[in-house]
């Protein structure tokens, strides 16, 4: 199949693999590409191409999406781009990665940041609507608990499995956790969510299950 792109006309060959790649040592140039590409993708890939033509790049999606959140969002790698970096639209987390670097390693740091601005939204929501103020949250590794807190600094570190919560079920465990920090009494729990224990039922069930998964 022959199209044309920008003014010039390219040969298209689908193949099986997650890709796109170019010869433009052909005549016309041929894109081998996905297809489960859409036109659009392969446009875009040609037109990066013309800005750097020193750069061969190469077009993947990962086999499983990413979950935060019970969110899911599908996995795009760029190869071989000038720089690294990472950009999220439409449920879709495109990674652009450098020549011989691992882009899991850029989703893992990405994943945190972006689940560490989730939390941020929600504490803020929670602090103007509770009339109280955190100095501080972190995520990290924790042994026991979901949110560990400190009194004397009114700090809250929440464990990292919390990306495993749906939304609600995350807007509900930091409220709680700002709760215990600021010593609120079952009352005020209850005034705000008056089905708390069900919540927490459904926290259980959500992290065992994520546990029989893994």
């Amino acid at each position: 199949m022959i199209v044309e792109i920008a003014g010039k006309k390219y040969q298209i060959v689908m193949t099986d693999t997650k890709s796109i790649r170019i010869d433009n040592h052909q005549d016309p140039p041929i894109l081998y590409t996905s297809a489960n590409f859409n036109l659009t993708t392969v446009e875009q890939f040609v037109k990066n191409n013309k800005i750097n033509t020193l750069i061969s790049e190469e077009i993947v999606y990962a086999d499983e999406p990413i979950c935060i959140f019970q969110q899911n969002y599908l996995i795009k790698i760029i190869k071989n781009q000038p720089s690294n970096k990472v950009i999220l639209k439409n449920k879709t987390v495109t990674i652009y990665c450098k020549k011989n670097s691992n882009y899991r390693t850029q989703l893992v740091l990405w994943q945190k940041q972006f689940a560490m601005n989730q939390l941020l939204d929600v504490v803020a929501y929670w602090e103007e609507k509770l009339d109280v103020l955190l100095e501080s949250i972190a995520l990290k590794s924790l042994s026991k608990n979901l949110y560990a807190i400190n009194q004397s600094k009114k700090t809250i570190t929440f464990h990292s499995k919390i990306m495993n919560l749906s939304i609600s079920e995350m807007k509900y465990l930091i409220f709680k956790a700002i709760a215990d920090l600021f010593r609120f009494t079952s009352e005020s729990i209850h005034q705000y969510f008056p089905t708390a224990q069900i919540i927490q039922d459904q926290i259980a069930y959500t992290l065992q299950s994520c546990q029989q998964s893994d």
